[in-house]
């Protein structure tokens, strides 16, 4: 099961109307960037980890994505360390200072403000990837699409936001169909090889897939046309959505948790180092 899939639970996230969710998940992915400081975000973090597993996601799923984008963050982190702040004796790491006849490399080097803020940006997008497939996997495809249309986006737009999300699967399942067809032709490099030869042998998967998607994107074009896409103004639909009294308060809720989050952010200190020196 893919990170975009729905989950069909029978959560409170599952029954919840599309656009709590949308509006909840615009609202708080702004809140997650307003914020500076590693304690609230931990916090933010913590709480989307618990609506996580309330909804009785599967966190297989999320760690199969989460291990390959944390190698990226800890570059991430890497580079903010040595070029990220300024070089000072209160916040330069480790007590180390480079001279300032070094020249270039006088102000590069390890710093606690670029450690602190290279973990900032982990956290906040370790954040987000627990927020967003939340939304998307606890919401159907139509759901989405009447929710988006219902707070006033275009029909056209709702539907090719919708449509990429839902194509993702088919291309996870093309990418697979790909590799066992490899495996056939004897190519073992993705679950053998080291990691610079799979990185090679990419172009291989990549091509196929590429030109696959080019395919499907005009047959799906050629079945648009057919069915007349666009012609109508006025949309009908199957589906009916009413706001609940459920759906204000969780509403209610998520504006109340921002709103505290960001009340935090100014009272609780943004930097480790000027809560130990102080």
């Amino acid at each position: 099961m893919g990170l975009v899939d729905y989950q069909s639970e029978s959560s409170y996230l599952h029954t919840m109307d599309p656009r709590v969710k949308i509006i909840a998940l615009l609202y708080l992915s702004v809140v997650v960037f307003m914020v500076k400081s590693i304690f609230v975000v931990l916090v933010m973090c913590g709480i989307f980890s618990v609506l996580w597993s309330s909804a009785k996601l599967s966190w297989k799923s999320w760690w199969d994505f989460a291990k390959v984008v944390l190698s990226i963050m800890a570059l991430i982190v890497v580079l903010q360390l040595f070029f990220y702040g300024e070089n000072s004796k209160a916040h330069f790491m480790f007590g180390l200072q480079l001279p300032d006849n070094v020249g270039i490399l006088s102000n590069y080097g390890p710093k606690w403000e670029g450690l602190e803020f290279g973990i900032l940006l982990t956290v906040r997008f370790l954040s987000l990837i627990l927020l967003m497939p939340m939304v998307i996997k606890t919401t159907t495809i139509n759901q989405m699409s009447l929710g988006m249309v219902r707070l006033g986006l275009p029909y056209k737009i709702a539907y090719m936001t919708t449509t990429s999300l839902n194509i993702i699967p088919t291309f996870q399942e093309e990418i697979r169909t790909i590799m066992d067809a490899q495996k056939l032709r004897g190519m073992t490099v993705f679950e053998e090889g080291k990691k610079w030869e799979k990185f090679v042998a990419y172009p291989a998967l990549v091509v196929p897939m590429i030109i696959g998607a080019m395919r499907r994107a005009q047959q799906m074009g050629v079945a648009m046309d057919t069915r007349a896409f666009g012609c109508s103004k006025q949309r009908t639909y199957i589906e009916t959505i009413k706001m609940k009294r459920s759906d204000w308060l969780y509403l209610a809720a998520a504006i109340m948790i921002g709103a505290v989050l960001i009340a935090g952010n100014f009272i609780i200190p943004q930097s480790i180092v000027t809560m130990i020196l102080n």
